[in-house]
């Protein structure tokens, strides 16, 4: 019954993810993660339901079979989100990243006059 609840919870986490405008996930949003809908934004409320928690415990599961298609790649940030790898691309860095550059797309460094 573990096994089944954990993976019935992984689930819950990945139609948060891919439902983005279902009103159940509209209401988790509003309620533990306000900034977007993405993995990144699931984490821990001390106040949270036993569904958030429960999600919250499945997500890393759940990360190992996602990815994010960068698309045109204005909502994706180079440094911030992970969209390659397992990690955000600031914190396996060599150099520090300038404050500045931080909240820049992935867009914004792609070089449309490439040919």
């Amino acid at each position: 019954m573990r096994q089944l609840n954990s993976a019935l919870l992984t689930k819950l986490g990945w139609r948060k993810i891919n439902e983005k405008d279902s009103v159940w996930v509209r209401i988790l949003r509003y309620k533990y993660c306000k900034d977007g809908v993405d993995l990144q934004e699931i984490s821990a409320r001390c106040n949270a339901s036993t569904t958030w928690k429960g999600i919250v415990e499945n997500v890393d599961l759940l990360k190992k079979g996602v990815g994010y298609p960068v698309a045109d790649g204005c909502t994706m940030l180079f440094w911030k989100h992970i969209w390659v790898g397992d990690q955000a691309l600031l914190n396996v860095a060599i150099k520090s990243v300038p404050l500045q550059a931080q909240n820049v797309s992935v867009a914004e460094y792609w070089d449309t006059q490439v040919g």
